[in-house]
C-alpha cells in the first residue's frame, strides 16, 4: 500500500495520475471480488485515500486539490483500467466533493471541519420529500442506486419540496444528510 501523501502542497494532475497507474495493478486483482460483494474492498478503499486521490476536486481551503473536471476524468479513466467498479465509484464520491462545494460554506466546515477526508456521494433524482418545518425541512423518502454509500459519511440527496406559489411544482430541493442518519437498503 503507498504511504499516507502529505497536503502541505498540493499535487499536480501528473503526479495524481501516476499515483492511479500504481494502483492499477492491485485494482485488477481485486476486481472480481469488488464485484462479487458490490462493492469496493476496504484494501482498495484504504489505497485511493492514501494516495489522496478523492481531493481531486475537493476545495483547496479544505485541503482539496481544486482540479478541473479534465483532471478528474483521467484520473476515473485511469482507475478503470484497473476495476471498472473502482473507477465508478471513485468517480461518484470524488466528483461530490465538488457538488458540496456549491452549497453554502457551513455546510462545507460541518463535514471538512470534522473530518477532512470525509467522502460524500449522491442520489440527485427526487426520490423523496422535503416539508418545512421549523429551522429547516424533514427529508424522507427512498433513493435508488446510491454508490458508494458504503464508503461515504455523507450523503447530498434531491427532495421534491412544495412549490413556492399556490398552483406551482414542486421544486427540487438537494439537502445534505449524514450517512449515519439513513438507512441502507442493500
Amino acid at each position: 500500500s503507498p504511504a499516507a501523501v502529505s497536503r502541505a502542497v498540493p499535487p499536480t494532475a501528473a503526479e495524481l495520475q501516476a499515483r492511479a497507474a500504481v494502483l492499477v495493478p492491485r485494482l485488477r486483482e481485486r476486481a472480481r471480488a469488488a464485484e462479487e460483494a458490490r462493492r469496493l474492498p476496504e484494501e482498495t478503499v484504504r489505497e485511493l485515500l492514501d494516495a489522496d486521490l478523492f481531493e481531486v476536486q475537493k476545495p483547496a481551503r479544505f485541503g482539496g486539490h481544486e482540479l478541473g473536471l479534465v483532471e478528474f476524468v483521467e484520473l476515473v479513466a485511469a482507475l478503470g483500467r484497473g476495476c471498472g467498479s473502482t473507477a465508478w465509484v471513485y468517480g461518484v464520491t470524488a466528483e461530490r466533493a465538488w457538488l458540496l462545494a456549491k452549497f453554502p460554506e457551513a455546510a462545507q466546515r460541518d463535514v471538512w471541519d470534522a473530518n477532512p477526508r470525509a467522502l460524500v456521494t449522491s442520489q440527485i433524482n427526487p426520490d423523496g420529500k422535503a416539508v418545512a418545518v421549523p429551522g429547516g425541512w424533514r427529508v424522507s423518502g427512498q433513493w435508488h442506486f446510491v454508490s458508494g454509500i458504503d464508503i461515504a459519511q455523507w450523503a447530498v440527496f434531491c427532495a421534491a419540496a412544495p412549490a413556492e406559489a399556490p398552483g406551482g411544482a414542486p421544486r427540487p430541493l438537494y439537502v445534505l444528510v449524514p450517512v449515519g442518519d439513513c438507512e441502507v437498503l442493500d
